[in-house]
C-alpha cells in the first residue's frame, strides 16, 4: 500500500505505536478488532527527493 501511495504521488507513514489512542482508533472505525499499526496518507507539500542512502559496502559486513 505505501509503494503504491508513492507511485500516486501520497505520502505514507507506518505507525505501529498506536495504542495512546486504541481506543478512539477502535471507535472511529466502528469495528471490534485486534488493531496493530496505523497506515497515514497524506498529500505531501512539498516534494522531498530521495533521501542520501548508504551503499551495501557501508553497512554490511561479509564474514
Amino acid at each position: 500500500m505505501m509503494l503504491a501511495a508513492i507511485e500516486i504521488g501520497l505520502g505514507s507513514l507506518w505507525n505501529c505505536d498506536i495504542y495512546y489512542a486504541y481506543e478512539e482508533l477502535v471507535q472511529y472505525f466502528g469495528r471490534d478488532e485486534n488493531l496493530m499499526a496505523v497506515v497515514s496518507l497524506v498529500v505531501p507539500d512539498e516534494a522531498t527527493g530521495m533521501r542520501p542512502r548508504k551503499s551495501l559496502e557501508e553497512i554490511v559486513e561479509w564474514r
